[in-house]
């Protein structure tokens, strides 16, 4: 959050295990997404007042981060009752991204590079 605050970033994106922090980030910068792996996460995230949320990992993928992917129907799940903005993370590509838009909005990385060519 320091580095946010010096560089006047609009917002703050925190990993699951440093949900705590968001209360007390409100108050410097506009914007808190947290990741989200689970309905426990899911309902952390309201409490401690996300804006949104990344649920991760939807599919399989190679970034180190990423568990083990719940698919496409936990996550229309998760996004049916997280009361806020919701977006998939891992292992989206050119060829599932149109059912993950139908659920909820998208980030990828790989899937990206892929496109671009």
């Amino acid at each position: 959050m320091e580095l946010a605050i010096a560089i006047g970033a609009d917002g703050v994106h925190w990993p699951a295990r440093l949900a705590h922090k968001i209360p007390e980030s409100v108050r410097h910068v506009r914007l808190n997404t947290l990741s989200v792996h689970s309905v426990t996460e899911l309902q952390r995230a309201r409490t401690v007042g996300a804006d949104a949320i990344l649920v991760s990992a939807v599919y399989p993928s190679e970034s180190p981060s990423a568990g083990a992917p719940i698919g496409p129907g936990r996550l229309r799940s998760l996004a049916r009752t997280a009361g806020r903005p919701v977006y998939a993370l891992g292992g989206i590509t050119c060829d599932n991204v149109e059912r993950i838009a139908r659920t909820s909005g998208f980030a990828a990385i790989s899937g990206l590079k892929e496109a671009a060519g």
